[in-house]
Order: C-alpha cells, then sequence, then structure tokens
C-alpha cells in the first residue's frame, strides 16, 4: 500500500485506483469519495494503551487474546446481539459473527440489590471499588491489565468525570431524604443543520436533579436514571453510540457517526449527498492513514472485527428503518 489518496490521505494498493487515475495524478473513490467526506482524524492512544496495542508491554499477548473481554470490563454500555459462538470459539482464525439485530443498551445509574455493578454502574463508585468489582466481575481478567487501563480511562476519558459528580451530588443528600438523581448526555454540536467537526464541541453531559421523567429524550439524548431493571437502547444515530461501548478503541470519547456531518464537493464540484451517510462514514474511518499510526482502532484485533460488524449491522438496521 504505497499510493496516497490526495484528498485523505488514505493508503492504497495501485490497483485500487479509479479507471480515470493517471500515474501523476491517483484518484480513489472507496475511502473519501474524492475528497467528499473529510472526517477529523482518529485520535491517538494514550503510551500505556499503545504500549499493549504495538506489544512492547510484557502482557501484550495476554491483552490482545482477551481484548473484547477487556473492553466490555471498561464499557459503559452493554451489547445487546446474539453471538455465534461456534464460530467465534471455533479454532483457526479469529472470526466474530452476530444472529439477528445488535443494539447498546444502558441501565440504572445503581444496581438491583444483591447484584454487582456492572458497565456504567461501576463508575459510579471511588477507584479502589470500581477495580474489586471489575476483578469480581472478570475473574479470568489479569489483574496489572486492568489496573493498569482503569488508570488510563480515569486521565483521559470525558464520561467518567460526570459520573463522579453524581456520586458527590449523593453524597450530599441528608441521610433519610429520597434520592432522585439522573444524568444526561445531550449531543449539541453547534448548527443543527450541519456540523463537520465533532472534536471542537462535544455535546453537553449534565447531572439532573430529579428522576429523569422530565425531560424528553431522543435521537440526541441518552438519559440514565438512578433506578430501575429494564435496560433501554441508545438510539445507532447517537455521537456517543460507539465511545460509550468501546472504550479501548476511543479513550478519550472521540464522537462517532451522527445525522449533521455534511458533505463536501468533489474536484469536478460533484456532491453525493448534502450530509455523510453512514455507509461512508465507516469506509473513511476503515483506512489505514500514516497521521493516524497511533490510533487504536485499527490495531484492536478481536475487538476491532466486533467493531466492524458492530457497524455493518448497525448501517443496515437504520436503512431498514427508512423503508
Amino acid at each position: 500500500m504505497t499510493v496516497i489518496c490526495p484528498h485523505c490521505q488514505a493508503l492504497h494498493f495501485d490497483a485500487e485506483k479509479l479507471t480515470k487515475s493517471t500515474r501523476n495524478s491517483p484518484k480513489f473513490g472507496m475511502c473519501c469519495l474524492q475528497g467528499q467526506v473529510n472526517l477529523p482524524r482518529l485520535r491517538d492512544a494514550p503510551a500505556d494503551l499503545l504500549n499493549l496495542l504495538h506489544g512492547h508491554h510484557p502482557l501484550s499477548d495476554t491483552f490482545k487474546t482477551s481484548i473484547r473481554q477487556y473492553n466490555a470490563a471498561f464499557a459503559f454500555t452493554s451489547l445487546g446481539v446474539k453471538i455465534d459462538h461456534a464460530i467465534t470459539n471455533a479454532p483457526g482464525p479469529y472470526s466474530f459473527r452476530i444472529n439477528g439485530e445488535l443494539h447498546h443498551l444502558t441501565g440504572a445509574l445503581l444496581p438491583i440489590e444483591g447484584n454487582l455493578p456492572v458497565y456504567a454502574q461501576l463508575y459510579f463508585y471511588d477507584h479502589n471499588q470500581q477495580l474489586a468489582f471489575r476483578q469480581q466481575n472478570n475473574p479470568r481478567l489479569d489483574p496489572q491489565i486492568m489496573a493498569s487501563l482503569q488508570d488510563m480511562l480515569a486521565r483521559v476519558n470525558p464520561f467518567i468525570g460526570l459520573y463522579k459528580q453524581a456520586r458527590q451530588i449523593m453524597g450530599e443528600v441528608p441521610e433519610g431524604q429520597p434520592q432522585r438523581l439522573s444524568v444526561k448526555l445531550t449531543a449539541d454540536f453547534g448548527d443543527p443543520q450541519c456540523y463537520n467537526d465533532p472534536n471542537e464541541q462535544e455535546g453537553v453531559a449534565a447531572v439532573i436533579p430529579g428522576d429523569g421523567s422530565e425531560e424528553q429524550s431522543n435521537d440526541c439524548d441518552i438519559v440514565l436514571h438512578l433506578h430501575g431493571g429494564q435496560l433501554k437502547q441508545i438510539s445507532h444515530l447517537h455521537p456517543y453510540y460507539t465511545p460509550l461501548h468501546y472504550t479501548i478503541i476511543f479513550p478519550t470519547g472521540q464522537p462517532g457517526f451522527h445525522t449533521n456531518i455534511c458533505s463536501h464537493f468533489g474536484p469536478q464540484n460533484q456532491q453525493r449527498s448534502a450530509k455523510v451517510t453512514q455507509t461512508a462514514y465507516y469506509a473513511y474511518r476503515l483506512q489505514q492513514r500514516t497521521l493516524e499510526f497511533n490510533a487504536p482502532l485499527l490495531w484492536s484485533g478481536r475487538l476491532f472485527q466486533q467493531y466492524v460488524v458492530n457497524a455493518w449491522a448497525s448501517t443496515v438496521q437504520n436503512k431498514l428503518n427508512w423503508i
């Protein structure tokens, strides 16, 4: 892969050029539709995560073999899907396959009495309690790796501070008084008609007094309630749909696809659509670029396979919703 797209810097094989290309002026359509898609570059991984992914840590092999399990241990949301274990656990090269629909699910901020906290509920506890609960939930995972990942996410992940804030507010409620609280993640990217760079303004997160029933939730909101056993689906179109689950791939909470990413005009003033489609978004994201060498996505092995299957399932399900 030695030929570079002049628009998005994706690396290509020479045979991937469009037929109207020349040697001195290569043209490609699969990466960015000749400049019509222009997304912010993926952020670099923190050094400690990068060492695990690049094989520079003595426990790298252990980590990469179980990377899906480590990601699940630190995800804010669960994966609602039927995994085909006959394929996933088969000998030979690793494959990840699902049957039926796929959803990301979230529950209450506090676990049901008698149950261990899981997913986002873990972030409601202090640092040492989180680690202890994670090790109880995942006894087969390496404690050293778990501690390193937890320290790393505590430094760089923006969502964790929100749960700390909620915990502090709960601690200020007088003893005996009912605790009514919700957490709301609102995707607010400025101009509702068009937004090109979700890195510049990453939405609004707030701790809201009350049980959240006063808030009108939609595709732009994720409202988490203090109590309740029912799981809720997160919209595939929410910018935080991806980073809330794939904390290893997007440790800094970099937003994912949403419906207000504008397309650009190509070199012949062509524009396939006014907004970047989900298919075009993921086609752009899955390319290799030198500037994104230290981003976790393409280094995440088995978790990368899950991400790609998730992207495909999400895209197909959203297309069916329009029929």
